[in-house]
């Protein structure tokens, strides 16, 4: 994924969103990704810029911080001519602490997308104008959103793996890979077994046939792991027909503090 080189440092950031500061729950480390999540954010909308009519205007005025020094994004175009002249385009986006009210204005569809282990969400609205084809702001969020719900399963006790069994495989041949579950904990916890019932599987981000290569078993066994044990199971995905890179995602039914443990696996299928 290709970035722009952009300092927050350099911009003088005079404005805030209006959240009052609390104590934010989370390590240095995890600021700092939500630091870096926002600055992608506003650096693939600078991209986007050239592709949509009503980010022309979009820029480093945009950008101010929040409270907890976060960046913070807020826009708005409204259409000069036409049948919608006079028609407002905006959106508003930051990260802030889980129990904080959603502070941007409330005429426009909010965002209100939390992560509960790392107790922030993002927070922010969006409104379009009556017309098709427009940016919309949760696609660069949903994107690098993924780096702090990743980030944030560093917080469950155990740990989904998925790993292939092979470099690479061809196309028409089934895809073999195999998930782990950990566990991370210093005390032994009960879990399930993994199995077609307990892992749901996402391939390019769609549904698509697997089964475990072992023979399927009916019931749902609960498992004793001990710390630092794992359970393995093997599974195989219906053949890829042409080259390409397919991303597997793999998330687990037990959940911690309302979380799913999952995981992502990028299998190269070529000629």
């Amino acid at each position: 994924m290709r970035e722009q080189v952009f300092s927050f440092f350099l911009v003088i950031m005079l404005f805030s969103a209006g959240v009052e500061a609390h104590a934010l729950n989370m390590d240095a480390e995890a600021k700092a990704l939500c630091g870096q999540v926002m600055t992608n954010i506003y650096n693939d909308i600078l991209e986007a810029k050239a592709r949509y009519k009503e980010l022309k205007n979009f820029d480093e005025k945009a950008l101010t911080s929040n409270a907890y020094g976060i960046p913070s994004l807020h826009y708005k175009y409204v259409e000069a001519q036409g049948a919608i002249s006079g028609e407002p385009y905006e959106f508003g986006l930051t990260i802030v602490g889980k129990d904080d009210l959603n502070t941007f204005p409330a005429d426009g569809s909010s965002i209100n997308l939390g992560f509960p282990l790392l107790n922030i969400k993002f927070i922010g609205y969006r409104k379009k104008i009556l017309k098709k084809g427009q940016f919309d702001i949760e696609t660069p969020l949903a994107k690098h959103g993924q780096l702090l719900w990743d980030y944030q399963q560093n917080y469950i006790p155990y740990k989904l793996a998925l790993e292939p069994v092979k470099k690479e495989f061809k196309i028409n041949e089934p895809i073999e890979f195999v998930v782990t579950l950990k566990n991370l904990s210093g005390k032994a916890i009960l879990v399930k077994d993994l199995n077609d019932q307990t892992l749901s599987f996402l391939y390019d981000h769609k549904v698509w046939g697997d089964a475990e290569v072992a023979p399927a078993v009916k019931d749902i066994k609960d498992i004793v792991l001990k710390p630092n044990d794992s359970l393995r199971k093997r599974f195989r995905a219906n053949p890829v027909a042409n080259p390409r890179e397919l991303e597997i995602y793999c998330s687990y039914i037990l959940t911690f503090q309302g979380v799913k443990p999952s995981a992502t696996l990028k299998i190269k299928v070529v000629e």
